[in-house]
């Protein structure tokens, strides 16, 4: 399964690579006017940005598959009670880290 998403991906990034690179194949032919503004997706940073963003998310992704995989295969706990327990344990968190920023 997860060399079908990995390839769906990869996919998918080629797509948008191949898209953006003939949008700007397309825009050499086009006269340019004074008022034009360059794609933000050509941008170094913005891809810094995207790539940390990712960084960050994969292994809050992969604890929470785990967890409710481990919850339904080995303490045989319901899909319902699994989306219950995930979902009040992810607004604990954040209520947590709300109550440590607070200024008294």
């Amino acid at each position: 399964m997860f060399t079908v998403l990995a390839i769906a991906g990869l996919s998918v990034g080629l797509v948008v690579v191949l898209f953006i690179n003939a949008k700007h194949a397309e825009s050499k032919y086009i006269s340019k006017s004074t008022l034009t503004i360059p794609s933000p997706l050509k941008s170094i940073v913005v891809w810094k940005v995207v790539m940390a963003a990712g960084f960050l998310t994969v292994p809050q992704m992969a604890v929470l598959t785990f967890g409710g995989i481990y919850m339904l295969d080995i303490l045989h706990i319901g899909l319902t009670s699994i989306s219950v327990i995930l979902i009040k344990c992810a607004d604990w968190r954040r209520h947590a880290q709300n109550l440590g920023t607070e200024q008294h």
